[in-house]
């Protein structure tokens, strides 16, 4: 039965209980809130249309005290851990299924408590007075998220709070996409003393957003890390908005080394790359160029303008007042630059690299132009 718009409806069973089997490989009873919202969690790593159903999946990890849903998609791991009811049916054990599907599925079945049955090539996800039934994915198959040992290499870093996860996602605005990119893909991340840095690099531009620090990192070891692009903006969506700051160290894990981020009983791992994206030192020389014009205006203002122009360049007399400095610049760029600044007063000014640069507090970007043809 095809269910790929996630519509379970015709899977459900309305009665009391179904037959259990007699040795499944889990089964654990939860709260029904806190399991969908630990699934809105886990299922931010997860590529939603991936054509292969290993990666939509979710696992599923029940212990003796609690369940833990993880989502991972090789390069980013998301695992969130709530209580468990210890009832006599609950069986500790592990199973995988379709993060799209299991969420339809919870819906569906309503409840405040919900109970999951993995047996076979089946997960049943019940509640009272309806089940539905949905494929196993099978674990053999799903990629196994970095799971660091207790005696792992860990560097302790310092702390991230939503504004510093804010201005990471942000840097990743003006990075290109796809791994073949390489540092073009890529985030740098500095967490010490000073505060936290993220910058990123483009090729007809560069960014470096700058936190202070508002918390003492004591006698941690500070951390430098490249990491995926897309991760880091994933991972600000839920997450920015959070109360609190999140723990960073790095770790080893296999052959790899993880930027570990914990919050409570949410961790994520993001794969540290080997990709080298340049010191914010050496990128610095085209935030210290002399400046030749400048102008301030709003970014929603400037947005609005980004939007509204036609074609694939604005002339800089459509976005401020340059007299005389007959230069254009990609629309596009201009777009994905103006993304990495926060909202508020944003000043513009051409270099005499001829490169427009953009600040608003905590935030420098700059980008190439052009002559006007």
């Amino acid at each position: 039965m095809d269910t790929s718009n996630h519509d379970l409806s015709s899977l459900a069973r309305s009665q009391p209980r179904p037959e259990l089997d007699p040795d499944p490989a889990l089964r654990v009873q939860v709260r029904a809130e806190w399991f969908r919202r630990a699934l809105g969690f886990a299922r931010v790593p997860i590529p939603a249309k991936h054509p292969s159903r290993e990666l939509r999946a979710v696992r599923l990890d029940a212990d003796e005290e609690q369940l833990t849903l993880t989502g991972f998609d090789y390069s980013h791991a998301l695992a969130v851990s709530f209580e468990a009811k210890h009832g006599p049916l609950h069986r500790s054990g592990t199973a995988a299924v379709d993060a799209a599907r299991l969420a339809a599925a919870l819906d569906l079945v309503g409840g405040e408590s919900v109970e999951f049955t993995a047996a076979g090539k089946a997960i049943t996800v019940m509640a009272p007075g309806c089940t539905v039934v949905l494929a196993a994915v099978p674990l053999d198959r799903c990629p196994t998220p970095p799971q660091p040992s207790e005696d792992a290499e860990r560097i302790t870093g310092g702390v991230l709070d939503g504004a510093a996860l804010a201005a990471a996602a942000r840097s990743a605005e003006i990075a290109e996409a796809g791994p073949a990119r390489g540092d073009r893909a890529a985030v740098r991340v500095r967490i010490d003393a000073s505060g936290v840095q993220a910058w990123a690099t483009a090729t007809y531009a560069a960014t470096v957003q700058t936190i202070e620090p508002t918390t003492d990192i004591g006698d941690r070891n500070g951390i430098d890390v490249v990491i995926p692009a897309e991760s880091v903006k994933a991972l600000v969506k839920p997450f920015a908005d959070m109360t609190g700051e999140w723990s960073a160290a790095q770790v080893a894990c296999g052959s790899g080394r993880w930027l570990e981020l914990r919050h409570g009983q949410v961790t994520s791992h993001i794969k540290i790359l080997a990709t080298a994206v340049e010191d914010v030192s050496v990128i610095s020389r085209y935030f210290d160029e002399r400046v030749q014009a400048s102008a301030t205006q709003s970014k929603k203002s400037l947005t609005s303008r980004a939007r509204a122009a036609k074609g694939d360049s604005l002339e800089l007399s459509e976005v401020a007042e340059f007299w005389g400095l007959r230069r254009t610049v990609d629309r596009r760029l201009f777009k994905k630059a103006l993304a990495t600044l926060p909202d508020g007063e944003v000043t513009l000014a051409l270099t005499t690299g001829n490169r427009l640069l953009l600040t608003a507090p905590g935030a420098r970007t700059v980008v190439a132009t052009a002559p006007l043809q």
